[in-house]
């Protein structure tokens, strides 16, 4: 049996033909489009790697990971009742879960709840302090974040009627599984380096928040592109 997150659908047709391309698969492909636009625009390369104080593979990297990142709200099942009859397909689970808030803005919340653990616990993205473990998370990690989250053009913004949304409500512990086991695995791709791939410097969360701006745009143009290319591929197995 493959990994979890493979039972999860990320685009699917308005139709009843059934077309679907899978969560993962979605978010590879935008990856891939936003490294292939970064790899022919020299002055964006140069731009984000000078804000962020790091190589141009590590920009690359860096882009591809947040990219890859960029639907990760939608393992919960909250979006994926949208279809019940992919939920029952992929999964053969009926729900009664209902999307109060947009995928983007789960894809915050998760990136803060679930992600970014994992994220801390492998050490190579960035050089932790443990004398503050949410300085990386929200002040720098955190408006790179924003940009991925936001990636239909505006701000996400994790809240629901005026409240702060909470994850244990919109993410069960089955969603939570298949983000840890993605997250995981996109870390096992990216970490190709000994050393954490952005250390901290005194300018570095301003120089972040800037760069956001150049992400963000990257990001809403690479999954415009992607999500224009139909049809999907109905199929639903995993690759090695």
């Amino acid at each position: 049996m493959g990994a979890s997150f493979y039972s999860y659908w990320g685009k699917a047709t308005h139709d009843d033909v059934g077309e679907f391309h899978l969560l993962p698969y979605h978010c590879l492909d935008v990856a891939g489009v936003a490294e292939c636009i970064l790899n022919t625009q020299p002055h964006l390369m140069q731009s984000l790697r000078r804000r962020l104080a790091t190589t141009d593979d590590g920009t690359v990297n860096l882009v591809r990971f947040f990219a890859a990142l960029h639907d990760i709200g939608k393992f919960s099942d909250d979006f994926q009742n949208l279809r019940p009859d992919l939920l029952k397909r992929l999964r053969n689970l009926t729900s009664r879960a209902r999307c109060s808030i947009r995928h983007d803005a789960l894809g915050l919340l998760a990136w803060r709840e679930i992600a970014w653990p994992t994220i801390r616990e492998s050490g190579w993205l960035c050089q932790d302090d443990d004398d503050d473990p949410y300085r990386w998370r929200d002040d720098v990690l955190g408006t790179l974040a924003g940009a991925m989250a936001g990636h239909h053009g505006k701000p996400a913004e994790p809240s629901a009627d005026g409240c702060v949304a909470r994850a244990d409500l919109h993410f069960t512990a089955e969603n939570r599984v298949a983000m840890k086991e993605f997250t995981c695995a996109l870390i096992s791709l990216h970490s190709d380096t000994e050393t954490p791939l952005l250390q901290h410097g005194e300018d570095l969360a301003e120089n972040a928040r800037m760069a956001s701006w150049l992400m963000a745009g990257l990001l809403v143009l690479a999954d415009w592109i992607e999500s224009s290319v139909l049809p999907f591929s109905s199929g639903c197995h995993s690759v090695n």
